[in-house]
């Protein structure tokens, strides 16, 4: 009887701790699903923002360029 009662009881902590690791096991499957999600995502937005610092550098590279000329213009007609 003793034997039986060790048994069931071995059994029972099997089965419990079986369902432990499945619901961890799909946890970690999910968590693992949304960060690759997270992880493209983010991958496409460097991207487009590596895209985005190019254009307005060169943006500001040509206004730098045309306040240069203006300035230039305005010393010469203020005979600076």
């Amino acid at each position: 009887q003793l034997m039986e009662g060790m048994l069931a009881k071995g059994k029972s902590e099997k089965h419990d701790e079986q369902v432990q690791f499945a619901a961890f096991k799909q946890f970690c499957d999910d968590t693992s699903v949304e960060k690759k999600r997270a992880i493209e995502e983010a991958s496409g937005n460097i991207d487009m923002l590596k895209a985005d610092i190019e254009k307005y550098t060169a943006t500001a590279a040509k206004l730098t360029k045309e306040i240069a000329d203006h300035d230039e213009d305005i010393s010469v007609w203020t005979g600076d």
